[in-house]
């Protein structure tokens, strides 16, 4: 394991998803372990056999797929045999939901109910400048500009830097937030905006995953309104950019380095879908 997180972090990853990499590979070997393998002993077999763990542990396809895909870098890493390449988890094809209309996103903001400032306002990122998780927690205090009330969001391995404008309301809520904060990021020497709740070194991925299930949970008790996770959100904020400034600006917002990633985003509002299908099927 040694070295492995700054190798993540050398490749473009942020040090949020490289710790989230680096846990499931711990995770696969202490699983290894257990099974009195060494790393370069494993083969297609045991594969399959850790793939059935996971799966009693309860972790879905996707989750599967994700934790293999880090083991894969891992073995690439320790230039090990490639026995986890191409292997992957069969996806069941879910009934594709379509975005939310710009109501429904504000919404589902306006009525969640949060347990710490700090959700409040990655919930607001995530609604209204369609930031990623690593994007959120990869700020700091320097990228914000009160003043002119905008965000500035630095460029990675697959996202290009831009500025965002921020709200009003948000200008306050991040004013609020640094001042309730100052004290102990002084304390702690941090610069970013995002901290941690506790002192573990996951807190902020415990937090993201909580916030992710406390929205669909809520936006569907409260509102009766569908939303697969943060990311529909997300996505959402996209469509509505679109749909609002084109695919230039948007693909500019979106930080997307080529125009065919906003692309999709074009035709995923309810109306553009029944237009098309207008025009397809037209029943005069």
């Amino acid at each position: 394991m040694e070295g492995f997180k700054e190798y993540l972090i050398k490749q473009g990853y942020g040090k949020i998803l490289a710790q989230e990499k680096t846990n499931y590979v711990r995770h696969y070997l202490e699983w290894i372990e257990t099974q009195h393998l060494a790393v370069e002993q494993v083969r297609y077999a045991d594969v399959m056999d850790y793939i059935g763990q996971l799966q009693q542990e309860g972790n879905s396809a996707h989750q599967q797929n994700r934790r293999l895909l880090a083991i894969e870098t891992y073995c690439r890493f320790r230039k090990l045999p490639a026995v986890m390449e191409r292997v992957r988890v069969k996806v069941r094809q879910a009934t594709v939901k379509p975005v939310l209309e710009l109501s429904e996103l504000e919404s589902v903001y306006q009525h969640y109910q949060p347990w710490h400032s700090v959700v409040q306002l990655m919930l607001s990122l995530v609604v209204w400048q369609a930031l990623e998780q690593d994007d959120i927690l990869r700020i700091e205090l320097q990228d914000i500009d009160l003043l002119k009330g905008q965000l500035y969001i630095k460029s990675h391995r697959l996202r290009q830097a831009r500025y965002i404008k921020l709200e009003a309301h948000q200008v306050m809520q991040l004013h609020g937030y640094i001042a309730t904060t100052k004290t102990k990021r002084e304390k702690e020497k941090h610069e970013r905006l995002i901290l941690g709740l506790t002192p573990s070194r996951n807190s902020l991925l415990t937090t993201w995953r909580r916030l992710n299930q406390e929205v669909v949970h809520q936006s569907k008790s409260k509102l009766n309104i569908s939303v697969r996770n943060l990311e529909h959100l997300r996505q959402s904020r996209l469509a509505q950019w679109v749909s609002q400034y084109g695919l230039r600006q948007a693909q500019y917002l979106g930080g997307f380095k080529s125009v065919r990633g906003i692309e999709y985003y074009q035709t995923q509002s309810l109306k553009d879908l029944q237009q098309q299908l207008e025009q397809c099927h037209p029943l005069k």
